[in-house]
């Protein structure tokens, strides 16, 4: 089995639903989820909106390559009416499935980065990270997610 972390954020809708439906279709697709962080609201990185965003992370178990994970993220946000406008940027949206981790893989593909890329600055998901496995280590910056918890705070 392979431990995979999976940010969410929603900020369209009925957000908490949302959130349960990705679960639920996580779970039936993807593989069995053992742990959900807590739930938090943040502003919208990137782009202007009024729409606050619930986030958060959850660690699942699967036998499923990444590839294929990736594949059924991007099946359950457009089940759940997401529409990607190419070119667009960053925009609201009623989920973002987002792949973290897949166990200590390091991949670097045209359409798939692991460790994700620009997580480490983003306090909507190490916080999270950091509920679920505060020594968990970044497999390329070498830092625990508590360390770079610590490191977010300090700036």
């Amino acid at each position: 089995m392979h431990n995979v972390f999976i940010a969410f954020g929603t900020n369209m809708g009925n957000r908490r639903r949302m959130i349960e439906y990705a679960l639920i279709l996580c779970s039936d697709l993807i593989g069995k989820v053992v742990a959900l962080s807590e739930i938090r609201s943040s502003m919208p990185v990137g782009y202007d909106s009024d729409h606050e965003y619930l986030n958060g992370v959850f660690h699942l178990e699967t036998r499923l390559e990444p590839e294929d994970i990736l594949a059924r993220c991007m099946a359950i946000e457009r089940e759940l009416g997401r529409v990607r406008t190419p070119g667009a940027g960053y925009e609201d949206r009623p989920i973002d499935l987002d792949i973290l981790f897949y166990d200590d893989a390091i991949i670097s593909k045209d359409n798939l980065v692991i460790p994700h890329p620009r997580m480490h600055e983003r306090r909507f998901v190490i916080e999270p990270m950091n509920d679920l496995a505060p020594d968990f280590v970044h497999p390329t910056l070498k830092k625990s997610m508590k360390q770079l918890l610590d490191e977010l705070n300090a700036n």
